[in-house]
Order: C-alpha cells, then sequence, then structure tokens
C-alpha cells in the first residue's frame, strides 16, 4: 500500500514563500515603530532662531548703484559637458534716483561668475518674473506697463546668448493684468499662463481679482483664454504640467466670509475644469507652488495665518489625487513665514524653500530675514533643516535644481544702509540680488518601502 507524499520540492518552495511574507511582515512591523514611516496627518512646529552655520558651494551679490532682484534661475543650454552655467532674470534700476523697474537676463558659470548681462532701457516698468528653457534659447513670463500706463503681461523668447527674438504683450482693455506663471504644452509649442485681472476702476486692498488662463504659442498666437470665478476673488499663483498630461493649478479664492483660502484646480489641455476644491486655514491661507507625482498626489507649498495671529506661517501640505489631505506642516516662529517654491525629487523627497520676513521692522537691527530649506520624506518627515543669510534682510523667492542637482535659491538681500536711513523705510536701492547654491541631497534608500 503507497502513501501520498508531498514532493520535496514544494515543501521546499512553500517554505521559501512562507519565509519570505514571515520576513516581509516583520520588516512591515519595524517600519510601523519607525517615527519616519508614520504619515502624521498634521504638525504646527514653532521655529527657533536659525543658525546659519550650514556652507553653501558660493554665494554671491549682484548689484551697482542702483536696486537689483533675482527672479527666477534655470540651468543653461550646456554647450558641452563640462559646462555648468546657469541663466538668472530679474530687474534692477540704474541708480538711486532712478524709480522705474527694468529687466535683465544674466548668464552665470558654474560659480555665480557673470558671463554675460544683457540689461534692457526702458521707460516703462518691466519685471520679469519666470524663466523656462526653450528649444531655441529661454521664454520667459513678466509684468510690463506700457508707456500709455496699460497694465499687463508679456511673453518673450530669448536666443542662447541673451538676445530678444520675439516679446509678446497679454493685456486687456479696462483691467490691470498681473501675471504669476506659466507651463509649456506637451508639444512645447505653446504655454498655458496664469495671471489675476482687476477693473482698473477697482483699486484699494478690497479690489476683486479674477485667475484667468491664457494658451499662446511660441509664435504670440493666442488659441484661447479661460477664466475661474467661482468666489468673490480669485488668483492662481502657479501652474504645472502633471504626468497624466493635464495641468495643476494652485492660489487663492475668497470666501463668503471674506477670508482667503488655498485653492487647487485642475484643467485639462484644454482648460476646461476637471475640479477645483478650496481649502480654508484661519484667517487667511494662500498657495504658492506645486508638483504633482506620478501617482497625481499633489505636494503644495505657501503660507497662512491663524485666527489668533499676528505672524504668519510657512504652509506645505501633500493631498491625495483626490484632494483629499495625506499630510500638512505648518512652521511658524517670530518671522512672517512663506513657503514660497520648492524641488520635487525623484525619489519622492521635497526640498521647500523656507523664506523668513523680518515681522517687527523695528527689530531690523536684531531680527535678520533669512531663508531655509526644509528636506522632507514622501510621507512628510521633516529629514533636514538648513538656514542660510547674506548681508541684512535677505528674502529667498525661488528654489530650483542645477546642472548636478545642486539646490539654487535666487532673491535679494540688503547689501548696504546709508547713515541716516530709517531701518523702518528702506529705499529700494539698498538692495542687491542675491544667490546662493546649496549642496545636492544625499543619496536616499526610503526605509518605508516594504513590497508585498
Amino acid at each position: 500500500m503507497t502513501q501520498n507524499k508531498a514532493p520535496i520540492c514544494s515543501l521546499l518552495i512553500l517554505c521559501t514563500v512562507l519565509g519570505g511574507v514571515f520576513a516581509k511582515r516583520a520588516a512591515a512591523q519595524d517600519i510601523q515603530q519607525d517615527i519616519r514611516c508614520a504619515i502624521v496627518s498634521e504638525e504646527i512646529i514653532s521655529l527657533k532662531a536659525p543658525d546659519f552655520e550650514t556652507p553653501t558651494i558660493w554665494s554671491a551679490f549682484y548689484g551697482e548703484e542702483g536696486m537689483e532682484r533675482i527672479a527666477d534661475i534655470t540651468p543653461s543650454h550646456s554647450v558641452d559637458e563640462d559646462d555648468k552655467s546657469l541663466i538668472v532674470i530679474g530687474t534692477y534700476t540704474k541708480d538711486q534716483d532712478d524709480q522705474i523697474e527694468k529687466a535683465f537676463i544674466t548668464k552665470l558659470d558654474s560659480r555665480g561668475r557673470p558671463v554675460w548681462e544683457n540689461k534692457e532701457e526702458t521707460t516703462f516698468n518691466k519685471r520679469p518674473q519666470r524663466i523656462l528653457k526653450a528649444d531655441s534659447g529661454y521664454a520667459v513670463l513678466g509684468d510690463i506697463e506700457n508707456d500709455k500706463g496699460a497694465q499687463g503681461g508679456y511673453l518673450a523668447f530669448y536666443t542662447k546668448d541673451g538676445k530678444r527674438a520675439a516679446q509678446y504683450p497679454i493685456l486687456e482693455n479696462g483691467f490691470a493684468l498681473s501675471v504669476h506663471d506659466f507651463a509649456p504644452s506637451q508639444t512645447g509649442k505653446s504655454y498655458v499662463i496664469t495671471t489675476s485681472r482687476s477693473a482698473i476702476s477697482d483699486r484699494g486692498e478690497d479690489k476683486k481679482t479674477e485667475g484667468v488662463l491664457y494658451k499662446i504659442t511660441t509664435e504670440g498666437k493666442r488659441l484661447w483664454r479661460r477664466q475661474y470665478s467661482p468666489g468673490l476673488s480669485t488668483a492662481l499663483y502657479d501652474i504645472g504640467l502633471a504626468p497624466d498630461g493635464n495641468y495643476t493649478l494652485v492660489g487663492e479664492i475668497e470666501q463668503d466670509n471674506g477670508r482667503k483660502a488655498g485653492w487647487v484646480v485642475r484643467v485639462d489641455g484644454n482648460g476646461a475644469l476637471m475640479w477645483q476644491r478650496p481649502y480654508p486655514r484661519g484667517a487667511m491661507a494662500r498657495m504658492m507652488d506645486s508638483v504633482t507625482h506620478d501617482d497625481l498626489s499633489i505636494s503644495i507649498t505657501g503660507q497662512v495665518r491663524g485666527l489668533r495671529e499676528k505672524n504668519k506661517s510657512a504652509w506645505i501640505m501633500t493631498l491625495r489625487s483626490d484632494g483629499t489631505v495625506q499630510w500638512q506642516r505648518y512652521y511658524q516662529g517670530r518671522h512672517n513665514f512663506s513657503a514660497p517654491s520648492m524641488i520635487g525629487h525623484q525619489d519622492g523627497r521635497l526640498s521647500v524653500l523656507l523664506n523668513g520676513e523680518v515681522a517687527d521692522r523695528s527689530n531690523r537691527s536684531f531680527d535678520r530675514g533669512y531663508a531655509g530649506l526644509l528636506t522632507f520624506s514622501p510621507r512628510g518627515y521633516l529629514m533636514n533643516l538648513e538656514s542660510f543669510t547674506d548681508g541684512q534682510n535677505a528674502q529667498a523667492l525661488r528654489v530650483k535644481s542645477g546642472h548636478i542637482e545642486e539646490r539654487l535659491v535666487v532673491g535679494y538681500a540688503q547689501s548696504m544702509m546709508p547713515d541716516g536711513m530709517d531701518a523702518n523705510k528702506l529705499s529700494s536701492y539698498v538692495f542687491d540680488g542675491w544667490i546662493f547654491a546649496a549642496t545636492a541631497l544625499d543619496p536616499f534608500d526610503d526605509p518605508c518601502e516594504v513590497i508585498y
């Protein structure tokens, strides 16, 4: 009589599989006990005084007799693999008496030294805001006031050596228009531009603004215009082309109670609304930058102010693809804090730019404006906080990745204090352009990832 026996190979396979399952369960238990792997839905953090001990790769001021402010930066079109040069844009004035802000575009070498500079001469204000690489050079978006006093925007294209090749105005009769951000279409042949408009007759802090999108080709042809006004007042400050081919926009929206809330909008390639959602926080909330990840979750940075708080706080948040909040963080302290910009890294980490503005201007001799870089894990765990400043009252506007993943921060800082000048009423010419390169993030193996 014979017995039915399980083949030895089957037993070995079963043991191997079960052993693997038990090992993964043990790893999962270890992960659950690791503070870095727990998703804390909300945290409010009070920041201590910065120490400014973090070294930079390099740091520099740019300015002559007048004011200079750097608005944005991008890695240049490299001529060879050793070319790690950069392109910056911003505004300048010629001297202490000049009140007209003019545009410049400058190429810097890998250590921040000017290679060439193109300073435009205008009789009206022209303020570049954003720069992107284009096929034949660079695309620049900015605000402009023409000779007749009309307030609007412009889309300009520059060659690789900084010569302006074309410029197209963005104007609306009877309205003052402010431009904020732009993103290329999937083909790269056009750009979607975020603006906010207000009636010229509507002035003051209570004026109503309306978020408006334009799609404009590289030849200056307007393909479409979309207006979004579901609230009393709206503005869209950031736009990004998402992995699904649609666009994510963030900004602010006024609610029935008069308070501003953060605002997320998703639109398709033709500007048709897919979904939108307000995110009220305290007395006011403003979203300033966003990154849409491959799973269509959205990380957002901005600013809030509590109902009983005097100073403003930086706000960092990640939403799931359906718009629900996964985690959010608030950073507060002696300064007015904001998080105006960030980098979304391929490994899921975030490099968030923290800007600290002196809240009590009468105390500028004690407090200094400064920039911070916060590194977050994909689950919202704060991995590192680095602080930087230079001169006095440094203000950071934008952070971008460089050729070798170094983190490039641009803005402006006070480089002088003339005798007899009131620290509460500083003239613009005391500010120069400020830029620094912080080191790239260290390699990262996510300890919280377990494959089941």
